[in-house]
């Protein structure tokens, strides 16, 4: 059990950084010339649409993601059995950082479409947010219960 919980652990890591790796591939295409920069950002229109998205996006998927996991943990997840419980504390883990590398992504790439600092400043506030989905065995042991596995 303590090799799967170290292997989950490890996978939940690897998803992390791929919120960035995700952002970073995003921000180099564009800078690359691989997209075209600014191209939504000719017309007034189509410029207040996606950022209005971007800002939309952020605000839905920031809060959804840092409290609705946080309820779902505190109230059901500990009162699962122990493979359950990481079962679908590893499934909410990965739902969180879903949403989250949307958030941040989608709006670099609204940035660069728009070439508006509003993507940037919603794409920030994500990385900000991510910050609190740090995947560490501290936080995974205490959010599941399992103390006698500090020691892993």
């Amino acid at each position: 059990m303590k090799e799967y919980i170290k292997r989950q652990l490890l996978f939940m890591q690897i998803a992390f950084a791929l919120v960035y790796v995700i952002t970073l591939v995003v921000s180099l295409l564009f800078e690359w010339n691989v997209f075209e920069s600014g191209i939504w950002g000719v017309t007034d229109h189509m410029a207040y649409v996606m950022k209005t998205v971007g800002v939309l996006l952020t605000l839905l998927c920031v809060p959804l993601s840092l409290s609705l996991f946080n309820t779902h943990v505190n109230k059901r997840i500990r009162s699962f059995p122990l493979q359950k419980a990481l079962h679908t504390y590893l499934l909410w883990s990965y739902i969180r950082l879903s949403f989250l590398t949307v958030v941040v992504a989608g709006n670099m790439a609204i940035y660069y479409l728009t070439l508006d600092n509003t993507g940037f400043m919603c794409a920030l506030i994500g990385v900000i947010a991510t910050f609190f989905c740090v995947p560490t065995q501290k936080k995974f042991c205490d959010d599941l219960d399992i103390n006698n596995f500090v020691s892993l």
